[in-house]
């Protein structure tokens, strides 16, 4: 899901499951309002980024238990934070493709279903809605 945005962009993931995703102008920004998503989700999950981390993105993450920290690089300084968390994963997939392209597989029971990614950005003003009436009454 990280891979979707051009800007700095952070996701939470909990039991496979993103609980949260966010972008900004900056790396560290991008993580707290992830955070702020869903501070329980966030709590022993897995945090994806799609920039290089640098110390204060280190810092702020370290802030919050989590399991698994996965990005396309890591500043010495962020290494030497990470470090120091117990039974923290750091994976770093500098080097791989940054981008989505080609097909998407999925299992289900029987077999698989393959499809293009859904790469559309979406455009307000070609949006419609069909459904105008408030229906809450909480």
């Amino acid at each position: 899901m990280v891979l979707e945005f051009d800007e700095p962009a952070a996701v939470i993931v909990k039991h496979n499951n993103p609980c949260g995703a966010a972008f900004s102008n900056s790396l560290k920004e991008a993580y707290l309002l992830v955070r702020e998503c869903d501070l329980v989700s966030a709590f022993g999950g897995i945090v994806a980024l799609n920039r290089k981390v640098d110390e204060a993105t280190a810092k702020e993450i370290a802030e919050t238990f989590v399991e698994v920290v996965i990005a396309p690089g890591y500043e010495k300084e962020a290494l030497e934070i990470f470090s120091k968390q117990p039974n923290l994963r750091v994976l770093d997939v500098e080097g791989l493709p940054m981008k989505i392209e080609g097909l998407e597989m999925r299992r289900v029971v029987g077999g698989i279903l393959v499809q293009d990614f859904d790469l559309v950005t979406l455009d307000k003003n070609n949006l419609k809605v069909f459904y105008k009436k408030n229906t809450y009454r909480g």
